[in-house]
């Protein structure tokens, strides 16, 4: 009886809304802060980049190509925000990693039961409201949210997706799911297990190649052509975009992250500390800044072919390899970890950071309402959404970063924290019994 009404106890605590509340501005001492930092810059950078993104609906190819050619070099990040995605998937790899690293050198086990329903709690809940939602307000392609509920819908051709940004989060689910596999059975037991890693980024090398020569549009085409809806987009987005196979690559960058933070401290603090770390770090940063500023999409621009095939090819891989290791710079001491950590550790990102999972649910969503709204406004007024410059366009992300943030504590306070909550029930459970917990995540 006692310990059915600790339980019960602990099920109230987790939805309590002080506690949760709490919990969105309190950052917990395990917590990495500087990847607090990176979550909460990645999901600022995709909402800006969404809400241009999708003035193609409201919009004709040729108004889209005109937004794109006057964007200001400075703010040419805008249209590469889909490496937003990658950083998400670095840190997911880093963080996931690390905390079945430490699991195993605890245990020399990895409980893959308790593993797996953590991740449920942590991710499925709010995402399931936010599929509910999508049923009962939307009539789009609803007959395959089944899809959804199960982590497949990446699986589907993108013309038929009831909600198309939620392909990631079946890639992450997915890896999730292997990735422990692959831990306990081959990496674990073996006497090679950074030779693994490496060999992981090479074959996400050799699928991205394969698949591009599979298709004539990816293989031949112009880049910018390939976010066209009339040229290459359905061949681009299902064969190279929302796949676990073509998208891992970030994925293991994030994982060789934590394989040398973790099981390689001393060598890679001496890396980091002598001019071959210094020589990295500015190549990491340049390459960031490079991909994160290249105006890829510039249909001025004309790029040499075999420029864009090897973008297509490399860039996941080259933007997850510069992501990782300014990760690990940001968690060193040294001059670069200091200018880093100061800025990506600001108490101000963490509570984005914590939000950040319900604003990628729901910032679509709050997107299309808000540009229906001002499409209306605008056709009450005889002005055309065409006729939107740059920053016009911009100034709607003032209206839709506080709606999306708004709607997100909601979710956050009701939903999404209270489920991550119950897994520290089962986490005490398990001290009772005298099982070592492992960090929540």
């Amino acid at each position: 009886m006692p310990s059915s009404n600790a339980t019960l106890n602990g099920v109230v605590q987790a939805f309590s809304l002080k506690r949760n509340l709490k919990a969105l501005f309190v950052r917990p001492s395990e917590n990495f802060a500087t990847i607090d930092g990176i979550r909460a810059i990645s999901i600022l950078w995709l909402i800006v980049f969404h809400v241009f993104f999708l003035m193609r609906l409201y919009i004709d190819a040729e108004a889209l190509t005109v937004l794109i050619q006057t964007t200001p070099w400075y703010m040419q990040w805008v249209w590469n925000a889909d490496k937003a995605v990658d950083a998400f998937f670095v840190i997911s790899g880093f963080l996931i990693s690390h905390l079945l690293f430490k699991e195993y050198q605890n245990k020399q086990t990895i409980n893959l039961k308790r593993f797996y329903w953590r991740r449920f709690l942590r991710l499925t809940p709010v995402y399931w409201f936010a599929l509910l939602l999508c049923f009962l307000f939307s009539d789009r392609n609803t007959d395959m949210l089944w899809a959804n509920v199960f982590y497949l819908n990446n699986f589907i051709p993108v013309e038929r997706m009831p909600m198309e940004w939620t392909w990631s989060l079946a890639v992450e689910e997915q890896f999730y799911i292997v990735f422990p596999l692959f831990l306990v059975f081959i990496f674990f037991k073996s006497a090679r297990q950074w030779q693994w890693l490496v060999g992981l980024l090479l074959l996400s090398v050799l699928i991205r190649l394969l698949v591009a020569f599979s298709y004539e549009s990816i293989w031949h085409g112009n880049f910018a052509d390939l976010l066209n809806p009339s040229s290459g987009l359905s061949d681009y987005i299902n064969g190279m975009y929302v796949n676990l196979y073509t998208r891992f690559a970030p994925l293991a960058c994030g994982v060789l992250a934590s394989y040398a933070y973790f099981y390689k401290g001393d060598s890679l603090a001496k890396l980091l500390n002598g001019k071959i770390g210094l020589l990295l770090t500015c190549a990491s940063f340049a390459v960031f800044i490079f991909l994160s500023f290249l105006p890829i999409l510039n249909p001025d621009i004309v790029w040499p072919s075999y420029f864009e095939l090897a973008y297509i090819i490399f860039n996941r891989l080259l933007f997850g390899l510069a992501a990782a290791w300014l990760v690990l710079v940001s968690l060193h001491p040294g001059l670069f970890g200091i200018l880093f950590k100061s800025f990506l550790a600001l108490r101000l990102w963490y509570p984005i950071a914590q939000l950040s999972y319900s604003m990628y649910l729901f910032h679509i969503m709050v997107i299309i309402f808000v540009m229906f709204n001002v499409s209306a406004n605008l056709e009450a007024r005889d002005i055309a959404m065409d006729s939107l410059t740059f920053w016009q366009v911009t100034s709607v992300v003032s209206v839709v970063f506080p709606l999306s943030m708004l709607f997100s504590i909601f979710t956050y306070l009701l939903i999404e924290k209270p489920f991550m909550n119950l897994r520290g029930i089962r986490v005490k459970q398990a001290a009772k019994s005298h099982e070592k917990p492992v960090a929540a995540l």
